[in-house]
């Protein structure tokens, strides 16, 4: 290992012999080459599921479960209450 001079900014470095880029130059260009992907809805649910240490399917089926038995108060509520306004009318 030897200094080098970056054919980018001219910057020295103590780099390898096939070495021709500083490492913030090297860094800068990887950078450009792969960009960072961007993260959709299934990625942040799988890191819900990794976060509730469950497993995806596991995960997943839990939550549909607990939408279900919302949905199901919701329409008992409603039941009772359309009950209770039929039995107010009718004395």
């Amino acid at each position: 290992m030897r200094n080098r001079v970056c054919r980018e900014c001219g910057k020295t470095f103590y780099g390898a012999n096939n070495a021709t880029r500083c490492p913030a130059c090297r860094e800068r260009r990887a950078n450009k080459r792969y960009p960072p992907s961007e993260v959709d809805d299934l990625m942040l649910d799988a890191r819900e599921a990794d976060a509730a240490g469950l497993s995806y399917g596991n995960w997943r089926a839990k939550q549909l479960m607990e939408k279900q038995k919302l949905r199901q108060q919701a329409e008992e509520n409603r039941r009772r209450k359309a009950a209770d306004a039929g039995k107010e009318e009718q004395p």
